[in-house]
């Protein structure tokens, strides 16, 4: 049985509070749990935590242990964990143009390290930004809203992001030869094309389902993929070039008002 998810952020934010103490000015939840469709089975929980000085081997070191206690203690949540550790310098930095530094960065697939600092990690802070404001009584962990730390992101900043991503996945899509990264591809650019279309940041079940009317023509590869990412059915089938198709066709018939 999985443990619940709030036990396992709970002893996240209390062992980070404890390693970080006054320099940690925020950790704020958004994702599915914030947004909807959070499954603890097969979610993900997604975290932005704010610190007072900018990111380096001395912080990183810092919220090692506080990682390691959370994988260790709930290894059922190994590798479903993804936070950015970030200051409100390093935010303005992206927001100015002018990305200086690194965060530290744990996602699923890769293990907590320094990374550099680009506007790629924009959505995971707007969307922080965001669920704070909408949502403060899920998504304000410790300290402040993430919103009232850190220098506002403005949509039109996160639409270019978005689109950067969706002109990205032309390439990134040959790196997808599994089903599993086949089906997960499919659903982020359902995703991206909903937010650029519709201004809503969907989960990816949602971008999925949303999609099925946006490209009647994909209904095979959309149903497939919604089966083997969100409901974890059985990852058979090569995709690869009906993904890269799709992929072409979202890039050439998304929203010139979302470009």
């Amino acid at each position: 049985m999985t443990t619940p998810h709030q036990q396992v952020v709970d002893l996240f934010a209390s062992a980070l509070d404890e390693a970080c103490g006054a320099h940690l000015l925020s950790l704020g939840l958004h994702g599915s749990l914030v947004v909807g469709d959070f499954d603890s089975e097969r979610s993900d929980l997604d975290l932005v935590a704010v610190h007072d000085r900018m990111p380096d081997d001395g912080l990183l070191e810092a919220v090692r242990g506080p990682h390691e206690l959370v994988e260790r203690t709930h290894p059922d949540w190994e590798g479903r964990i993804e936070v950015d550790h970030v200051s409100p310098d390093l935010v303005a930095s992206v927001i100015a143009g002018t990305p200086r530094g690194h965060l530290v960065r744990i996602s699923p697939g890769e293990p907590l390290h320094l990374v550099e600092t680009s506007r790629h990690y924009v959505l995971n802070w707007h969307s922080a930004q965001q669920a704070s404001a909408v949502r403060p009584d899920i998504a304000t962990i410790l300290g402040r809203p993430v919103a009232e730390v850190t220098e506002p992101i403005r949509e039109a900043l996160a639409q270019a992001v978005v689109a950067d991503h969706l002109r990205n996945w032309t390439e990134w899509v040959d790196e997808m030869t599994t089903p599993g990264g086949q089906a997960y591809a499919v659903l982020a650019i359902c995703r991206a094309v909903a937010r650029l279309e519709t201004g809503v940041q969907l989960s990816k079940l949602a971008a999925g389902r949303w999609a099925l009317d946006r490209f009647p023509g994909r209904r095979d590869l959309l149903e497939w993929a919604i089966t083997t990412h969100v409901f974890r059915g059985p990852e058979v089938g090569d995709r690869a070039a009906e993904l890269a198709d799709f992929v072409q066709q979202a890039n050439d018939e998304v929203s010139p008002a979302g470009r």
